[in-house]
């Protein structure tokens, strides 16, 4: 059985899936979590960038769903 990991980065919050692929085509959640990271904090304000604490947040979200995954 495979597994496989998704990440999907939004502006308000990062999304994990980890889900097992059946040799039936069918597939099974293993792990499903949203982390409210608003990397889209402060847009309006800066000039549509990212400010520094919006993309850390973000940046550390992302990197504990990578270690989950691996």
């Amino acid at each position: 059985m495979a597994r496989y990991a998704v990440i999907d980065v939004g502006t308000n919050s990062v999304k994990f899936q980890i889900a097992e692929k059946h040799a039936d085509g069918t597939w099974t959640t293993v792990v499903d979590r949203a982390d409210v990271t608003r990397l889209g904090e402060g847009l309006d304000a800066s000039g549509g960038a990212f400010t520094p604490d919006a993309m850390e947040r973000t940046v550390v979200g992302i990197a504990g769903m990578a270690a989950a995954a691996r």
